[in-house]
């Protein structure tokens, strides 16, 4: 429907592949609402993810072939409950796909969590390592006349606006502001850019990202160090917009 699109995965250094990515054209439901206010949707929305995976792919391939999936059912669920009621209840489309890039997210980061719990065959190094193991994540989806950014970490969406870079994303960085104010919070330390343990068990580099259950507490939804949750930012496609980039760090 217009949109074209490239992507490439090159492995670098490192023994494994550790990132992982998902391109996929969203059937949506369209969505009808009496009293004009909310138009007609459309039904295709191009998604684009982009996970870094920490300490292996587990979490990564595990965003890659599923979050999307578990997006759309969600959406069209909303959509269907959205269609039938009225406007002023219901709220926007732009809210229903907010909650649910929020609600996909948690979903992944639950399947890790009920993995770890699960575990009770593995032996302790490898529990450790379960523990341990994690992913970044960004969304794209690219609308007819919008974008819908998700993140979570520090993979990066960045549009060219008449030939100007323009940031639809920000890096979730243990030393922002807000970051290390909710890490301190949850008695975690920020020392040279990074999370600690304050035990020193284990350090990270951003503060946001699925996975990486050694940093969430036991009540983790309480007072985790490091957070699912992610930063959504949207914006309308103007006449001079050309292409978006959606890559992880080793790109930036």
């Amino acid at each position: 429907d217009g949109f074209g699109f490239g992507a490439c995965a090159i492995q670098g250094w490192k023994k494994s592949m550790n990132d992982a990515f998902t391109v996929y054209r969203m059937g949506l439901e369209k969505v009808l609402v009496e009293h004009g206010h909310c138009k007609e949707e459309e039904d295709k929305v191009l998604f684009v993810g982009v996970y870094d995976g920490h300490k292996g792919s587990l979490t990564s391939k595990l965003c890659a072939d599923n979050l999307h999936k578990d997006l759309e059912t969600r959406m069209n669920r909303a959509r269907r409950i959205f269609g039938i009621a009225s406007a002023q209840k219901a709220g926007s489309t732009s809210s229903i796909t907010h909650q649910s890039l929020w609600d996909s997210f948690h979903a992944m980061d639950k399947i890790m969590e009920n993995g770890v719990m699960k575990s009770t065959d593995l032996s302790l190094s490898n529990k450790n390592w379960l523990r341990m193991v994690g992913s970044t994540a960004i969304v794209a989806l690219v609308y007819k006349e919008r974008i819908v950014v998700a993140n979570a970490g520090n993979c990066r969406c960045v549009l060219s606006r008449d030939k100007v870079a323009v940031d639809l994303s920000r890096d979730h960085s243990p030393e922002l502001e807000m970051e290390r104010k909710r890490i301190e919070a949850c008695h975690g330390c920020v020392e040279n850019g990074r999370l600690y343990q304050c035990n020193r068990e284990a350090n990270l580099k951003v503060s946001r990202a699925i996975g990486c259950l050694i940093f969430k507490s036991k009540d983790y939804k309480k007072c985790p160090k490091v957070i699912c949750e992610p930063e959504v930012t949207e914006v309308d496609i103007e006449h001079g917009d050309e292409f978006l980039v959606v890559a992880s760090d080793g790109i930036w």
